[in-house]
């Protein structure tokens, strides 16, 4: 396992992007292929999933990407995420699952007995049904569900659950039809 994430963030995230091409060589695909492979293997998934991830994607180890999804370049997926089918996800889109206190006297360092810190962040899942498409720049905060079939618009703050089958847009993010 540690092996694959290794190869991953050394070699995998600075391959060409998937539709890279040089002349009729379609270098971009030894990218893909790579990413899946080590994807795959870190999360001892089959690599026949036919999964596209583009170059410099930050992906935590608690990921879950169903078939034929594909996530764009620059994007971060941190905590326990879980994508569904045919799932497009665009470039520089942030899964992010952590979450912290409101008050400030919470939200602060502490310091343990035996000199340590630590603060009261907490994570909550995200998770995107299947057929979903998040456009580019998309942030979704923990806690949220997008139902099947969804489209998320460019820029929007998605800091609750999105209905099936809803087109949603926004800062925060809200259901057009």
């Amino acid at each position: 396992m540690i092996l694959y994430k290794v190869l991953y963030k050394v070699i995998g995230c600075h391959l060409p992007a998937s539709g890279t091409s040089v002349g009729p060589f379609r270098i971009g695909e030894i990218g893909r292929k790579f990413r899946a492979f080590c994807f795959c293997g870190w999360n001892n998934e089959q690599t026949e999933k036919d999964i596209n991830i583009e170059k410099n994607v930050r992906l935590s180890e608690k990921v879950t990407l169903g078939k034929r999804s594909g996530i764009g370049e620059d994007s971060i997926i941190s905590g326990k995420v879980t994508i569904g089918d045919n799932v497009m996800i665009g470039p520089n889109v942030t899964l992010a699952t952590p979450m912290h206190p409101l008050l400030p006297e919470e939200r602060n360092i502490r310091k343990r007995e035996d000199g340590s810190f630590y603060n009261l962040e907490y994570a909550k899942p995200i998770t995107i049904k299947d057929n979903c498409w998040l456009a580019s720049n998309v942030v979704v905060c923990g806690g949220v569900t997008i139902g099947e079939g969804c489209v998320i618009g460019a820029g929007s703050v998605v800091t609750r659950d999105i209905p099936p089958y809803s087109l949603a847009a926004g800062n925060p993010c809200w259901v057009i039809r």
